[in-house]
């Protein structure tokens, strides 16, 4: 049995892990992070805080879902292992030299992250891919959220919200600079599997060197970030995903009963020039834990597209769909295939004609649909809920 300090801020899957620790029959103090008030790679005050909270009492690890580097600080000064499991992607603060204290044990969901970090020197990183609470899940009944019914769904963002796009910030760069990047990009939207765009900056050092004119970066004085890095996973993968999402959206909701359920209050979407039938499949966001497994249940088909800065992880949202019982259609990811079997557990697409052909295909073959949602389901909660991955802590 193990005491632990939880780290708690707004994140996702709060609940689902402290769940499991009950049930597991660890015990848990909250301690209210405030991540989005405070600096978190550097702030005295917070830091202090964090061990004072350390100190109050005997505990076996302190966690937190995402690193932050004052709380590895705290954690070093009290000689407690700081357990941090990072589910966003990209993640700054990953690139903290404060990652390289013994006593951290970062665990991160996307494989190419961990390797990339590991050629970097950092010892200590490993994989841990996410998980789904199946039993809570099971609590919510089908037929409760009819009015989520549809062929197709997608839950998350468009990546086109003023928050989530820096590449407008490109925008003095030359015609020949915005086509070139242009180019890149289109490259990048056709290609899974393998990420390029941070290799591609690396080999022109006169074209980073113009980026950096037009939109220099503040990098944190403890940071090990390549500029390359920070501008294809920022800049350029976003806007990779924002095209396809906007594309394959538009695609399938000409043809299907669609909804994408995501932010329409930005100023950007507002202005947003779609079809007549992507705006009325748009939704209002839904909340994760009281109306998101609705979707993922009464949906004939649940769409993962993987934001692209995510090398090889599984997203949280395909664990989510497959512990609803809910059938999963993804990119390819090639971290699902360690663990689920393609077209028994779950599909996935390798382009758009793909993913056309096998949307019409499974909403039109209900049986093996429902077997296979069936079979990720059974293997979600067979090998990957939060009480399965609590037990490597």
């Amino acid at each position: 049995m193990s005491h632990i300090l939880f780290l708690e801020w707004n994140s996702f899957a709060n609940e689902y892990m402290k769940r499991a620790w009950t049930q597991a029959g660890d015990t848990f103090v909250s301690f209210s992070f405030p991540n989005k008030e405070k600096n978190t790679r550097f702030d005295a005050e917070l830091t202090t805080a964090i061990a004072n909270a350390l100190l109050a009492d005997h505990y076996d690890y302190m966690f937190s879902f995402n690193y932050f580097p004052v709380a590895a600080m705290a954690a070093k000064a009290c000689r407690i292992r700081y357990v941090a499991w990072v589910y966003d992607s990209p993640y700054a603060q990953l690139y903290s030299e404060t990652v390289h204290y013994p006593t951290n044990d970062i665990r991160i969901f996307d494989r190419a992250e961990v390797e990339h970090l590991q050629n970097l020197g950092v010892k200590t990183v490993s994989y841990l891919p996410l998980a789904a609470d199946t039993d809570y899940y099971n609590s919510i009944h089908v037929e409760d959220g009819k009015k989520y019914k549809a062929d197709i769904s997608f839950v998350g963002s468009l990546y086109l919200e003023s928050n989530m796009q820096l590449y407008h910030r490109l925008e003095a760069l030359s015609d020949y600079d915005k086509g070139y990047l242009e180019g890149m990009i289109q490259a990048q939207k056709y290609l899974y599997g393998q990420n390029i765009l941070e290799e591609l900056l690396i080999k022109d050092h006169k074209l980073l060197e113009r980026i950096e004119a037009v939109s220099p970066l503040s990098p944190h004085p403890d940071a090990f970030a390549s500029k390359e890095w920070y501008y294809a996973n920022f800049y350029l993968y976003r806007k990779v995903t924002a095209y396809e999402r906007m594309d394959v959206m538009t695609m399938l909701s000409e043809k299907h009963d669609m909804k994408v359920y995501t932010h329409t209050d930005d100023s950007n979407m507002k202005n947003l020039a779609c079809s007549d039938a992507l705006k009325k499949a748009l939704c209002p966001p839904v909340d994760y834990y009281t109306q998101a497994p609705y979707v993922y249940k009464n949906s004939k088909i649940n769409l993962n597209i993987t934001l692209r800065s995510i090398g090889s992880g599984i997203p949280l949202r395909a664990f989510d769909i497959m512990g609803c019982g809910g059938f999963l259609m993804t990119n390819y990811q090639s971290d699902m295939f360690e663990f689920f079997e393609p077209d028994k557990d779950f599909v996935y697409y390798i382009d758009y004609d793909d993913l056309l052909a096998k949307v019409e295909y499974y909403l039109s073959h209900d049986e093996e649909r429902e077997a296979i949602a069936r079979s990720g389901y059974a293997k979600v909660k067979k090998n990957h809920t939060y009480q399965h991955r609590i037990l490597s802590f």
